[in-house]
């Protein structure tokens, strides 16, 4: 499979209303893979992953993309995005300890998931020592954290179901030797997707497939009017945040039957 393939098939998986942080949305992802701009059309369905929820599949087609582009930090992003959704989200905001003082660090931190550090998050050892765990760091919004610097990270333990406990506000420890190396401050904790909320993700990406081939028209005015006659009923938004879905159809979609719900689309589209 080249590279416009599994970005074209990665777009399938995002909901059709998507829209990215910077205004982008899915037929900008398809107008540049049209120009052969595959590099940024790449971006942009990163972008959109990155603002509502997608499954691993996403991930994986645009890690397979990025590795055939030769952009590796863009295809470890993709894979540390996958991660998280199979194990959840923990971001912290880290302040690195001065690093004229024991234990603080002299050099930068890598941003790309390479460090590993130690970490204190309140478990203890049968000896009542602190049992401290292994998290990978991935810097947000800059390619590396200075030293004595402060930033957003977000974090992937070795053993992420010893973390899940972790709610907004806790308090943890960064160790690279015994001293304290940084201080971070919950600010986001998020479980993994449960399955019905994957199977949820799936419905929507197979209606977007079959509206797309089942009708001419463009698939933003049946989803339009599908809110608007408020065709499909009891649904919720899945998400919330940069990581919520935000088409409130997806509840619904998953007990109504595809074929019935995509003819009704038609049908109101050719009243």
């Amino acid at each position: 499979m080249d590279v416009p393939e599994l970005l074209r098939r990665a777009a399938h998986h995002l909901p059709v209303a998507a829209t990215g942080e910077a205004g982008t949305t899915v037929s900008d992802a398809h107008e540049y893979l049209d120009h052969d701009e595959w590099e940024v059309a790449l971006d942009v369905l990163v972008e959109l992953g990155d603002a509502c929820r997608t499954g691993t599949a996403f991930w994986d087609l645009l890690a397979e993309a990025a590795r055939m582009m030769w952009l590796s930090r863009t295809e470890r992003w993709c894979h540390w995005r996958r991660a998280e959704i199979v194990h959840g989200v923990i971001r912290v905001d880290l302040q690195l300890g001065d690093p004229g003082v024991a234990g603080g660090r002299r050099t930068p931190i890598p941003g790309d998931g390479h460090l590993r550090p130690l970490w204190d998050i309140g478990d203890v050892t049968a000896a009542g020592n602190p049992d401290l765990l292994v998290a990978r760091v991935w810097a947000e919004s800059q390619p590396d954290l200075q030293s004595g610097g402060r930033a957003v990270v977000r974090l992937a333990p070795l053993s992420p179901q010893r973390w899940r406990r972790l709610v907004a506000g806790d308090v943890i420890t960064m160790h690279e030797q015994r001293p304290v190396a940084g201080i971070a401050t919950v600010v986001e904790s998020v479980s993994p997707a449960s399955d019905d909320r994957k199977e949820c993700d799936g419905a929507v990406s197979a209606l977007n497939l079959a509206v797309r081939t089942a009708s001419g028209a463009g698939t933003d005015d049946l989803f339009g009017l599908v809110l608007q006659r408020q065709l499909v009923r009891g649904s919720r938004v899945v998400g919330s945040g940069r990581f919520g879905l935000g088409v409130g159809v997806v509840g619904a979609i998953v007990t109504r039957p595809r074929r019935a719900l995509v003819s009704e689309l038609i049908a109101l589209r050719v009243r």
